[in-house]
């Protein structure tokens, strides 16, 4: 008798413990005063406190950054407002531009390969030229001669300024240190 007394203590208990707990802990869930977050900077930290990403505003560029455990950029995604150009860019842990995609105002698109030694040992796509004009168009794969745009080698095509005929090209830099293009 005693141990059902006990029980109907304990029952009677907990369910008044947990209707008046039920009571005073009712969670209200939180109303957001807006729809968005605003800000110049938004930054991601790890748990030491050092900058992994950071993504905003930098240098007339809208851009997400990704840095190494150095602190040395590592990867970028950006937008130019101004030149109206997409890029993203990966670079080793050198700081070197390992990998660029360049889109531009026109839609043109270019990949650009480099290593070690030299930021751009391969270049795939619009072939841009010194003096830019609406009417340029040639695309290719160009092999860059240490690292600057004299090429060793390239193929692609072109579209005649003036005719806007397509026409093929190959270029190749000779032993004797003068280019053989195709058709000439």
């Amino acid at each position: 008798m005693e141990s059902l007394r006990v029980m109907a203590i304990g029952l009677t208990a907990g369910f008044l413990g947990g209707m008046l707990s039920s009571k005073l802990a009712t969670v209200r869930p939180v109303q957001a005063e807006s729809s968005s977050v605003r800000a110049q900077r938004f930054e991601l930290v790890d748990e030491s406190g050092k900058l992994v990403s950071a993504w905003g505003r930098f240098d007339g560029k809208d851009a997400l950054f990704f840095f190494d455990e150095q602190g040395r950029q590592r990867a970028e995604f950006s937008f130019s407002r101004s030149s109206q150009t997409h890029m993203l860019i990966f670079r080793g842990a050198d700081s070197r531009l390992r990998v660029t995609l360049t889109s531009d105002l026109r839609g043109k698109s270019a990949l650009n390969l480099g290593d070690e030694e030299l930021e751009s040992r391969v270049l795939l796509g619009y072939i841009g030229d010194d003096s830019p004009s609406p009417n340029s168009d040639a695309w290719g794969l160009e092999l860059p001669k240490n690292g600057v745009l004299s090429s060793w080698a390239g193929i692609g095509v072109s579209k005649d300024p003036v005719s806007g005929t397509q026409r093929a090209y190959i270029s190749v830099l000779g032993p004797n240190g003068k280019m053989w293009h195709a058709p000439r």
